[in-house]
């Protein structure tokens, strides 16, 4: 449910978005955290909030969250494949929470552009190594986070170095991923044979500004 952009707004009505329809009736305050965390950006705690800031507001759907921090292998549906003979470009906000797994041992680049400059990208692979850049202000080996991707190119997370080992540990071994882009941005990878392959994944269209804005705010998770 969403709140309505015209007209009054009760506290009640507040309440049933952020906590649902079985707390109707029960006393809150705007000043409650789950009551701020309904705004974006999040007021802080006793920062004044007026009834008209919830116009439109909606609860913060947490299946945006990363999936976990369990590893998947074996058989299970694969969604989707990023590659140079499969890219992808984003059409609206986007959010992926899923597994991925890489094609080959070779380095293999996951490369991002943007359509403009300002467009945003993040990706969190739950994986304490050299795999993931850090973007303009992400965190090595954990989260790359960039907040004006490139129009030229630039690699968002990557696989082995080499040819001395699988990235994974091997090609069945799928690690937990969270990917979230402004539309405008393109996937791709460096050589046509090497590709990510992305299961049990379920992707977000349309995300809302507020909800993007959430889950790209997040630090690390897992």
């Amino acid at each position: 449910m969403t709140l309505q952009s015209t007209g009054a707004i009760s506290l009640n009505q507040i309440n049933i978005e952020a906590h649902g329809s079985q707390v109707s009736g029960t006393q809150i305050n705007l000043n409650d955290v789950d009551i701020r965390e309904l705004l974006y950006p999040t007021k802080a705690s006793q920062a004044a909030s007026s009834f008209s800031e919830f116009y439109g507001a909606q609860e913060y759907n947490t299946a945006y969250n990363y999936a976990g921090g369990s590893l998947a292998s074996g058989t299970g549906t694969l969604h989707y494949t990023m590659g140079i003979d499969s890219t992808y470009t984003t059409t609206s906000r986007t959010i992926w929470v899923g597994f991925v797994s890489s094609t080959d041992n070779e380095n293999i680049d996951m490369i991002i552009s943007g359509s403009s400059s300002g467009l945003r990208c993040k990706v969190d692979l739950i994986r304490p190594s050299p795999y993931v850049r850090s973007g303009s202000n992400g965190t090595a080996g954990k989260m790359f986070k960039d907040t004006s991707v490139s129009t030229s190119g630039e690699i968002c997370f990557e696989g082995s170095t080499g040819s001395s080992g699988y990235p994974w540990g091997s090609t069945s071994t799928r690690w937990p991923i969270r990917i979230m882009a402004d539309a405008g941005i393109t996937f791709t990878s460096n050589a046509s044979t090497r590709n990510w392959n992305f299961y049990n994944t379920t992707r977000y269209t349309g995300v809302s500004v507020a909800h993007f804005g959430r889950a790209f705010d997040q630090g690390v998770q897992g």
